[in-house]
């Protein structure tokens, strides 16, 4: 014997329900990428800030290791 209306009615509900529950936890998982997103793309920039930096500062000048005096005078 086929299912009733209302048979079918209520699956079609309970399958509706499971979907809008999947999305609303896609949904969490997709924010929690972005944040994580966001985050590692502040810690690159930074980094980037930092070596730029690096390559920036002007270098010590260079000294010979035989003009140093040794450690004792």
């Amino acid at each position: 014997m086929p299912p009733s209306e209302f048979e079918r009615l209520t699956e079609v509900e309970v399958q509706l329900s499971h979907l809008q529950r999947h999305v609303e936890q896609l949904d969490g998982v997709i924010r929690e990428l972005g944040r994580l997103a966001d985050r590692q793309t502040r810690k690159i920039l930074t980094l980037e800030n930092q070596l730029k930096e690096l390559r920036d500062k002007p270098r010590e000048a260079a000294i010979d290791p035989l003009d140093e005096k040794p450690p004792h005078y």
